[in-house]
């Protein structure tokens, strides 16, 4: 008989009286929204992720003509799907955040709660909607500060519980899940909304051109040939609960977050330390935190955005510590590279690889690189049972993340 661990009760069991004396929560997922390029909502993002559907396009917001790639990860026809703000008051990154919320309060059923409105707030981003000002001053100086992103999510979702915006670059994402576990596991919050959002930004473009790091057209991450990342978009907000009480009203449990470790290399502004060692602390302390072993481990969603260093980079640290093919893929490959979203976004996948133990593949994948000796989960999803997935990201300034995310027993 297959062995399933039953995540978390060692760690549970062992912090039962802390300090005060409280029992520890366990925290789940039960909601999921999305904003991407290539689709909105959970189970369409899902159904386009798992068939290797690629959402990078000509970008058409404003001329590219002058940069290193015409292509990105592009929102097209956007809609906001809100019933509650007026989309005029916000920027791009906000409506894309509110979107993602409004979906994950219906996926979670979170009308049927009594005191949703005691729910907090943690959105992640990286330049938030910045360009707004650079557009129209009069109009962007109310729409482009940070903190309008987790506003617009309160604002739509009728919360008046913690409001925070963690603007941790790249890695921002997963910052404001780790908050919000912190919270409810803690017995300080019932319920949060977490997550990022950042929209496609012509500053992007041209700072990424400066450095050089965008691929003309492809996103190809491990492959030998890969020559870059490509910018993209969207939004992503989970809707966490304690196991009490998604037990208590019979809610759909997508995963259970497990652990998660970070860290601050301080190494470079731009890069990763060549030898990833900076992320695999992330990692190491994340499997700690879990109370799991390596082994313990089905699927990794790589931060993997195509570019040489990153991508053999976190390779060598897969490889380090787990020490065998662990299956890894880049969903940035298909939608390129959201920033402070992109984490939040690949924290919803590794929720549904968990939920319904598929693998999405990464795309456009052709040539093995003995530098990225791994197994890609090449242009094909997996069918295979995921016990437990991990979400990595890294960041600008050195900054590293891994969430652990695990069935729920």
């Amino acid at each position: 008989m297959t062995h399933y661990p039953v995540f978390n009760n060692g760690r549970y069991e062992r912090e039962k009286n802390l300090q005060s004396g409280d029992v520890l929560e366990r925290v789940v997922v039960t909601g999921i929204g999305i904003v991407s390029a290539i689709g909105m909502g959970a189970d369409r993002f899902w159904d386009n992720a798992v068939k290797g559907t690629s959402g990078i396009t000509n970008v058409e917001r404003f001329d590219t003509s002058y940069y290193r790639s015409a292509f990105g990860g592009e929102i097209k026809d956007f809609i906001p799907y809100v019933k509650r703000i007026d989309p005029q008051d916000y920027g791009l990154a906000a409506q894309y955040a509110a979107s993602a919320a409004r979906m994950a309060y219906e996926d979670a059923a979170a009308d049927g709660i009594p005191d949703i409105n005691t729910a907090g707030v943690f959105m992640g981003t990286a330049m938030g909607d910045c360009d707004e000002i650079m557009h129209d001053v009069s109009l962007g100086i109310m729409r482009f500060p940070a903190y309008k992103i987790p506003e617009a999510v309160s604002a739509e979702v009728g919360t008046e519980g913690d409001v925070q915006i963690l603007p941790n670059a790249c890695t921002a994402g997963n910052y404001g899940i780790i908050a919000a576990y912190e919270k409810i596991k803690n017995n300080k919050l019932r319920y949060a909304f977490a997550g990022g959002s950042d929209m496609m930004l012509e500053s992007e473009f041209l700072g990424f051109s400066k450095l050089r790091s965008l691929a003309p057209s492809d996103c190809t991450p491990f492959d030998k040939n890969r020559t870059g990342m490509i910018i993209g978009e969207g939004a992503a907000v989970l809707f966490l609960e304690g196991l009490t009480s998604a037990l208590a009203r019979g809610a759909r449990v997508y995963a259970e977050v497990i652990g998660w470790g970070a860290s601050c290399d301080a190494y470079s502004m731009a890069m990763p330390i060549p030898d990833g060692s900076g992320l695999e602390r992330a990692m190491s302390a994340a499997v700690r935190d879990a109370g799991i072993k390596y082994k313990d481990v089905d699927y990794i969603c790589a931060h993997g955005t195509g570019t040489r260093t990153n991508d053999s980079a976190e390779a060598g640290v897969i490889n380090r510590l787990f020490k065998r093919r662990l299956p890894v893929s880049s969903v940035k490959s298909m939608i390129g590279h959201a920033m402070g979203a992109a984490s939040a976004i690949e924290a919803a996948v590794c929720c549904m690889a968990v939920k319904k133990d598929v693998i999405p593949p990464t795309t456009g994948f052709s040539t093995p690189d003995a530098e990225c000796d791994i197994d890609c989960v090449p242009n094909e999803a997996r069918h295979t049972v995921v016990r437990i997935a991990a979400n990595n990201a890294s960041a600008f300034g050195g900054n590293n993340t891994c969430v652990l995310f695990g069935k729920c027993e």
